[in-house]
C-alpha cells in the first residue's frame, strides 16, 4: 500500500479548479487500485459529481507522485 500520497486526482486534481468542494478516497487491494472522488461544483454547488475508478496497480501510472 502506498503512503504519504498527495491525492491530486479527480476533482482535486492539479491545478485545482476554484469553487470545488470534494472528498477523495483510495485503496489498493489484490493488484488493483481504487480511486474515488466525490464533490460539488458550479454556482451554488449546483452539481453533485461522483467518480469511481478501478485500475491495475501494475500499469506504472503514479497518481500519488508529487507534481
Amino acid at each position: 500500500m502506498r503512503t504519504g500520497s498527495i491525492k491530486s486526482f479527480g476533482l482535486l486534481r492539479s491545478p485545482r479548479v476554484s469553487g470545488v468542494a470534494a472528498k477523495q478516497g483510495w485503496m489498493a487491494d489484490a493488484g488493483w487500485e481504487y480511486l474515488h472522488s466525490t464533490g460539488v461544483v458550479g454556482s451554488n454547488d449546483r452539481y453533485v459529481i461522483a467518480v469511481l475508478s478501478k485500475r491495475p496497480a501494475s500499469d506504472g501510472y503514479r497518481w500519488d507522485a508529487p507534481t
